[in-house]
């Protein structure tokens, strides 16, 4: 992918182009966003949410990313807010120039009793695109996180289905100090067709939903069986997995294969419904 010296991942606030940081925290007993640096290309707007948790957008200018574009992201949720993170529109990904890629990071910080939702619009990989996305959290023992991470086919109506060079994604959640989860996909073309029947096949939208936390047990126990409710008939046009966290950590991670971004985003705000509920909202009311 690409590299840089301007950046190290130990930073919290950089003067590179690309990196931003948001902090909320309670203010007169409502969440409330009071950090919120940007630096081109990444935008951050903070419109106003239909409940009681505080949102940030992200953005980037050109409306996507660009051959060596790094974007990075620091997060810090104070104790006992609500937050969510989400996106204007798809993250779409150009394609590469010269073995250049895309690469985004986020990192966050979720206090006691806080909850921080991320909860994106998908990422779309133009043809011979390379992107890579590493997500890093570290939450108190508290704190409760909801993320969703998924990706397209591509421009599918334009003949471009599954044709980006590499999508690489890697995220991993500490609690209290001990990693409850770490999720990896990778998608190369050197290692063969990408949709190959083997690989992703006849579908065109992977999803990832990770819960975690007390204020999401609700939640997980609800989409768990809502998964479980799914059939797994022969050429289904959805199939869904869960699987609870170790013993002493409450959440799950479901895995959704369909043929489309909204059937996807359909139903993964429909297995959420106790999650929004948690949340105080449904940031996704006007999308699916």
């Amino acid at each position: 992918m690409i590299a840089t010296d301007c950046a190290p991942e130990n930073d919290t606030l950089t003067e590179c182009p690309g990196t931003g940081s948001v902090a909320f925290a309670l203010v007169g007993g409502a969440t409330a966003v009071v950090r919120r640096v940007a630096r081109s290309p990444l935008k951050l707007l903070t419109p106003r949410g239909p409940g009681q948790a505080a949102h940030v957008v992200t953005s980037t200018y050109g409306g996507g990313l660009l051959p060596g574009d790094d974007i990075r992201l620091d997060i810090e949720a104070g104790e006992g807010t609500r937050a969510v993170i989400g996106t204007q529109a798809s993250t779409k990904v150009y394609r590469s120039e010269r073995g250049l890629g895309a690469r985004q990071s986020l990192r966050a910080v979720v206090g006691a009793g806080a909850m921080l939702a991320v909860v994106p619009d998908p990422v779309t990989c133009f043809a011979g695109a390379r992107y890579e996305q590493r997500q890093r959290f570290e939450l108190e023992t508290t704190a409760s996180l909801l993320i969703v991470d998924w990706i397209t086919a591509g421009r599918v109506a334009c003949g471009e289905r599954w044709a980006m060079h590499r999508y690489v994604s890697d995220t991993r959640v500490n609690v209290g100090g001990r990693c409850v989860v770490r999720d990896a996909l990778r998608l190369d073309r050197d290692d063969g067709p990408i949709d190959a029947p083997h690989r992703t096949g006849r579908f065109d939208c992977l999803a990832t939903v990770i819960l975690v936390g007390e204020a999401f047990e609700p939640a997980t126990q609800d989409a768990v069986r809502r998964v479980n409710a799914v059939g797994l008939g022969r050429r289904a046009r959805l199939l869904a997995s869960a699987g609870l966290l170790p013993s002493g950590c409450p959440g799950a991670v479901v895995r959704v294969a369909a043929g489309g971004a909204e059937p996807a985003g359909r139903f993964v705000r429909e297995l959420l419904t106790e999650a929004w509920d948690a949340l105080g909202e449904d940031p996704w009311a006007r999308k699916w």
